[in-house]
């Protein structure tokens, strides 16, 4: 355990003194908006009643570097995403939930190769909205909020011949979990989009 534990913190030093040692960008601009799209598997006692799930989203980012190295990449956003679920219960007739999220990220870019992993974490409500057949549970009906938590690894591509190096593609797998009164709703995402620097 302690060889696992040295070599973790020898990975991540060496990824700061790597970033350390990247160009700055031909784009400075530390605030970036985007677009994406996303299909979610439902875990735990979510997937009792709902299959995989597809939607889409917009975010907000802005860098608030903190030093050198590592934590030149740290930064905060904003996110909105949707998601409609395919039930797989004959009660549930459609099932869809809205996130709002505020996230932490630290960037670590490769060199100037243009490719930087970006882990994240999130808090936020998620909005469920939910339909069922007549006569059952009809209070599901009413949107209600839960609160979540979020975790994800973010892959960044930027290109300088994509909008003069304004742009970057984003592949992000994502965590989420919602604690709820009788049941822990869990979720694994994979988000596809788009970041424009402004």
């Amino acid at each position: 355990m302690k060889k696992i534990c040295v070599m973790i913190i020898a990975a991540v030093l060496s990824l700061g003194a790597f970033a350390q040692e990247a160009p700055a960008a031909k784009n400075d601009s530390k605030v970036a908006v985007g677009a994406s799209i996303n299909a979610s598997i439902p875990m735990g006692e979510l997937a009792d009643y709902a299959k995989m799930g597809f939607g889409g989203g917009v975010a907000v980012e802005i860098g608030i570097p903190l030093g050198e190295g590592l934590l030149r990449g740290f930064g905060v956003s904003v996110r909105g995403d949707f998601s409609y679920l395919l039930s797989d219960s004959e009660y549930i007739t459609s099932f869809m939930t809205v996130f709002a999220t505020a996230n932490a990220f630290l960037k670590i870019p490769f060199g100037s190769t243009g490719v930087a992993i970006q882990p994240e974490i999130g808090i936020g409500a998620a909005i469920n909205l939910l339909s069922t057949v007549p006569g059952y549970e009809e209070s599901l009906n009413s949107p209600y909020i839960d609160q979540i938590y979020s975790v994800g690894f973010g892959i960044r591509v930027a290109n300088p011949k994509m909008a003069g190096g304004k742009m970057e593609i984003e592949f992000t797998p994502v965590y989420s979990v919602s604690p709820e009164k009788d049941a822990l709703v869990q979720y694994v995402t994979a988000r596809v989009g788009v970041m424009y620097k402004l």
